[in-house]
């Protein structure tokens, strides 16, 4: 788009630093509707009043119409205000925002933020981080600007358009993290450095005023000047309105005095006239460089001598600092004497003198110094002149420490986070280098600014100026596991994962270990090693992966897994590319754009995201987090994606401008996969309900439906030509259809739910993928059966042929990835995980031994103090999901392969297999008698057996949905059952009959259920509501609902004395809960979702184990 060169026309009424303006609203997020009825998202602030400045017609017009078009397909406008520093850009953005056109056409209100040139890398995203934040409540943890500015876009498309405003950027990481997404919304950036607007931006250079607008602006508010010597201060500010409002600000000052308007006016004349060059802001023409030192001296003038010394105070704070007046009367108290009100009325006199700007910031007020009057300050004091003021900054900071911990800064009041943002700065600038290499390396302090500051960024930064061995090992550790150091509930559970993490190295374990016992309890100490520590270092995935694709040219692989990854793989060396980090639950399709540019997916978390597939960055993010977006397709064209998604919509979005083009409502209630048909008019979509229907893309009508399978379909797919329609049911069978859904072929042979199916590149052959582990090879023709594929030890989630027609990748619960050579009878090639992954934990009765069942079906019995290895078996051909202990020792398993076995512990070998299950076994317990055990199936049934026998008992059917969890009470007279569907039921534990079916009306899906010590209480856990429910046993109503926050809660197990209970999840948090008051006690994190917790008493004390993607992880639970 084009570039407009625009005088900044009309008056300023005062200068881009003066009264009511934003130029220095930096660290803020300034959000809100001028004009009209404030709208309001969660955490805005109102932006405040621009003050008495004049409007500037000419180049708002300007600026107006563009941010008014509609141009470059529809997308909303980016535009650029550029020009020097001073020149009025950020003036002119906050006029822009007042407009009653720009009101109407972004009902969604304006967001206001501010860069400055010092924000790059980690310190970008932490910025970014904020403005989500106070968006919508949730606080990214990546360090990646650009995957912090995709989330930002994705709030920025929930809600009604807006007029994003970024003021002051430098750099071209700054201004692209801001153009990720949130398409509706416009931009508007104000930046000095030329070059940083993208092709689609509409640029607007901000000149000096002309002649007209500058006489305007210097005899604002003033009787009628002396023309001549308003002349001689016009070509002394050479239209520059920062000058002309300083040189109006000094007049009005005088002549308010008492001065005689054309004395007054003479005499400044001559001040500024004699005023010699400084060196100032390096962006500033040589020629405006010699008039700002005489501008601002005629404002410097109406000072006394100690008011301009404590003007010269100001030049200690950091560039684009936002200083709370409180911490500005501190210095003042050290340097000049001053009180309380004398400080308030001295701010008011600068700001009067347009010598800072008032704002107001984290709940109360605040100052700034544009940064050209602080480069003049900084040039104007000597180099041991700043080192004394900011050691007396230092002097009355302490001031806020309890008395007699003078250098113990992590005590600092939570709500003093400037200090905890800024001290670092001024203890080097105060040549205190001993104190910040000692403060920086203080895991308290670290911890501190975690807590209050939100993430490891600032502690990074810091250590990253100090060259000791203990500061480089600590800024990898904080590096590396800044998505993992993030604040908790408690600042105990920020603590703990410090010091785990700490502990990893060899330099920090003694730090951690004083550290550690220093904590208030209760607490979470690491008893055994972290096992994932090397997790930014590992490569591949740690979960099921449900999804693969392969790009048009064939180069590259991607995938798409339950841990809320997508990885793209070189498809020759199957060697990772880029690791695409974004999603913040499971990934379950992903989709090559058909010129290979572009990667699409869908996730659970709502969201369908854009990927550039050269270097992985976002390049959109679709979707409402309200429905699980489980099916992604691209156009045939490139021009459009679709999502299904879990509440029945299929979703048709504009690639080009991220609008949502068109949307159907299927009344399946829940669509799982669609494809666009090869014209790109129309579009399938398959669901719950085992019908393929056919839509028209631009008018949303259906154009027909026919009723495939029973029960679910999971994919479905178009031969290359357009000829026929694949599509895959949970009833075992994959059916073939003429494109207008007339049947041909039922293909039979799966033995599980298909999940997959797809077309060989000629169409010659189509590729199935099954929950029985098999992938299946038929003639598209005749409908035979031409070849199986066997290997995987879980499901088969694809299996996709590469574009030579010769090879196929395949995906699955085993969490490998697969290239099968079809001409050849060999192996296939295979990328396991980079580690071993935990499914499930449970302690012996006596504590002392702990049992975990891994994702490659190994089963393994450990000693609790030692970690060494008591037994060990291949268990299953696959998951292992649950584990049990029975009170004589023995083990009890349940996998992914529907098997159920006892295991002597002493000879290794299984003393019963069990009736398996139709599908997966996802829990499995054992009575408190040890007679009976109950399992849970994928087949809705809990069943249970007899332990010495091997004989069903009983069968207890949910007759909706699948049965994900079971417990026993501590009297064994009722057994609780948890499934998908949301609902807990109670079952007579002896009789098997139903008793009472609860729930919440909060939850989709119950992933666990325990009931406490003493039977009073039955805890459950799920999605997506993440909390935990204590229910009642006796009236059967829940007592105690905690919300806990997150991606999906996968376990939950009560402490031996039953006054704690524990939770984990995807998140990879386990957190410990207080049964009686739901309040949070202590926690941890990990690097890795968590699938199951348990807890035990032993002779050294409490322990609390969870299994997870990471591995089996165990702590110690110290209460005092």
């Amino acid at each position: 788009m084009g570039r407009s060169a625009v005088g900044a026309g009309g008056s300023v009424l005062g200068n881009a630093i003066g009264e009511g303006s934003s130029a220095t609203l930096i660290e803020q997020l300034v959000v809100g509707l001028p004009i009209g009825p404030q709208r309001r998202r969660r955490g805005q602030l109102a932006p405040p009043p621009l003050g008495d400045t004049a409007k500037r017609p000419q180049i708002s017009a300007s600026v107006t119409k563009a941010l008014l078009s509609r141009e470059h397909e529809g997308r909303a406008p980016v535009v650029f205000l550029e020009g020097y520093g001073g020149i009025g850009k950020t003036t002119l953005a906050l006029q822009i925002c007042e407009l009653p056109d720009i009101a109407e056409q972004f009902p969604g209100g304006v967001i206001w933020t501010v860069v400055g040139q010092s924000r790059t890398g980690p310190d970008l995203a932490s910025h970014l981080a904020d403005i989500c934040e106070h968006l919508s409540g949730h606080r990214p943890t990546t360090i990646d600007p650009l995957l912090v500015g995709a989330l930002l876009g994705e709030i920025l498309d929930e809600g009604e358009p807006v007029l994003l405003v970024v003021d002051d950027v430098w750099t071209q990481e700054q201004v692209d993290a801001f153009l990720v997404g949130g398409t509706r919304s416009a931009r508007l950036f104000t930046a000095r450095n030329m070059g940083l607007a993208p092709a689609v931006a509409e640029t607007v250079e901000v000149g000096r005023m002309t002649e007209d607008e500058a006489r305007v602006t210097t005899s604002a508010g003033l009787p009628a000047l002396d023309a001549a010597v308003l002349d001689s201060l016009l070509r002394f500010a050479k239209g520059w309105p920062v000058l002309l409002g300083l040189i109006n600000a000094s007049l009005r000052a005088r002549v308010r005095a008492g001065g005689p308007p054309a004395e007054v006016a003479a005499w400044v004349a001559q001040l500024v006239a004699s005023g010699g060059p400084e060196a100032l802001d390096a962006t500033m023409p040589p020629h405006m460089r010699a008039t700002v030192g005489a501008t601002v001296n005629a404002s410097l003038d109406l000072l006394s001598a100690d008011e301009r010394e404590r003007y010269f105070d100001l030049a200690v704070f950091d560039e684009d600092a936002e200083v709370p007046e409180r911490v500005l009367a501190l210095l003042w108290s050290v340097t000049g004497g001053l009180e309380h009100g004398e400080s308030r009325r001295m701010i008011s006199l600068l700001s009067s003198l347009r010598l800072v700007s008032e704002r107001w910031c984290d709940g109360e007020p605040a100052f700034s110094v544009h940064d050209v009057l602080r480069s003049y300050l900084r040039h104007q004091t000597p180099e041991h002149d700043l080192v004394s003021r900011n050691q007396a900054l230092v002097q009355a900071l302490r001031t806020l420490l309890p008395e007699g911990r003078g250098d113990h800064w992590w005590l600092l009041p939570p709500r003093e986070t400037f200090v905890l943002q800024h001290l670092p700065y001024h203890l080097q600038a105060a040549l205190a280098h001993t104190e910040l290499a000692a403060l920086a390396c203080d895991p308290r302090w670290i911890a501190a600014q975690i807590l209050h500051l939100g993430s490891a960024v600032p502690a990074v930064a810091t250590l990253s100026g100090i060259d000791t061995t203990r500061a480089a090992a600590l800024r990898e550790i904080l590096d590396r596991d800044v998505e993992i150091l993030v604040p908790e509930v408690t600042p105990s559970a920020v603590a703990a994962t410090l010091a785990s993490r700490l502990a990893a190295s060899p330099e920090l374990r003694d730090v951690a270990a004083r550290y550690l016992d220093d904590l208030p309890r209760p607490l979470l100490r690491p008893h055994w090693p972290l096992p994932d520590t090397d997790a930014a270092s590992a490569d591949g995935h740690t979960g099921p992966i449900g999804d693969c694709a392969v790009s048009p040219g064939g180069d590259a692989i991607a995938t798409a897994s339950d841990d809320r990854l997508v990885i793209l793989w070189d498809s020759a060396t199957l060697r990772v590319r880029h690791v695409l980090r974004g999603h913040s639950e499971r990934v379950r399709a992903c989709a090559f754009s058909p010129d290979g540019s572009l990667l699409l997916s869908a996730s659970t978390d709502g969201t369908v995201r854009v990927w550039r597939v050269s270097d992985g960055r976002p390049v959109h993010v679709f979707g409402e987090r309200a429905a699980r977006a489980l099916g992604c397709a691209w156009s045939w064209d490139g021009q459009w994606v679709a999502a299904a998604a879990g509440d029945g919509t299929v979703t048709v979005w504009d690639v080009v401008t991220g609008e949502t083009y068109q949307q159907m409502l299927s009344p399946s209630g829940n669509e799982w996969d669609c494809t666009f048909t090869p014209d790109g008019t129309g579009l399938l979509s398959v669901g719950e309900d085992g019908v393929l229907r056919a839509w028209d893309v631009s008018s949303a009508e259906m154009r027909w439906s026919r009723a495939m399978h029973t029960g679910r379909i999971r994919c479905c797919a178009f031969s290359p030509s357009g000829s026929l329609i694949a599509t895959a049911g949970s009833d075992t069978t994959v059916r073939l259809s003429r494109a207008d859904g007339e049947p041909m072929h039922v293909l039979r042979g799966h033995t599980e739910r298909v999940r997959f199916c797809g077309f060989s590149p000629d169409g010659a052959v189509l590729a199935t993928a099954s929950e029985d582990r098999t992938i299946r090879l038929w003639d598209t023709t005749s409908g035979q059966l031409l070849r199986v594929l066997r290997g995987h030890t879980d499901w088969v989630g694809a299996a996709v042929f590469l574009t030579d027609g010769k090879r196929l990748v395949s995906c699955g619960g085993d969490t490998t990835v697969r290239v099968w050579d079809l001409a050849a009878d060999a192996p296939p090639q295979i990328v396991r995980p980079g580690r071993r992954a935990a499914g499930c934990c449970a302690f012996s009765p006596d504590g002392r031994q702990i049992l975990a069942g891994h994702s490659d079906g190994l089963v393994r019995l450990l000693d609790v103090t030692t970690a060494e290895v008591r037994f060990e078996a291949e268990g299953h051909d696959g998951r292992v999901l649950d584990c049990a202990v029975t009170p004589n020792g023995d083990v009890v398993t349940a996998g992914g392969d529907g098997e159920l076995a006892l295991w002597d512990v002493n000879t290794g070998e299984p003393r019963l297999r069990f009736i398996r299950h139709s599908g997966r076994i996802w829990g499995c317990e054992v009575s408190v008698d040890g007679a009976r055990m109950a399992s849970a199936g994928e087949d809705g049934v809990v069943r249970i057996h007899d332990l010495r026998s091997g004989e069903v008992l009983n069968e207890l059917e949910h007759r909706t949905g699948h049965a994900l969890g079971c417990a026993f009470s501590p009297d064994d007279s009722l057994i609780a059952s948890v499934g998908d569907d949301g609902k807990l039921r109670l079952w007579d534990g002896r009789t098997g009959q139903l008793t009472a079916t609860l729930k919440t009306g909060r939850e989709i899906s119950l992933w666990s259920c325990r009931f406490s010590p003493n039977g009073s209480h039955l805890a459950s856990v799920g999605s997506p509501a993440t909390a935990l429910a204590l229910w009642s046993t006796t009236d059967r109503t829940v007592d105690t609902y905690i919300p806990i926050g997150g991606d999906r809660i996968t376990s939950c197990a009560f402490s031996p004395s039953g006054r704690q209970i524990a939770t984990c999840g995807d998140e990879g948090y386990l957190g410990v809960w207080d049964v009686a008051t739901g309040a949070p006690l202590t926690g941890i994190r990990v690097a890795f979702p968590l699938n199951r917790c348990a807890w035990s008493a032993t002779a050294s004390g409490s322990v609390l184990a969870a299994a997870g993607n990471g591995g089996l992880y165990v702590f110690a639970y110290e209460e005092e």
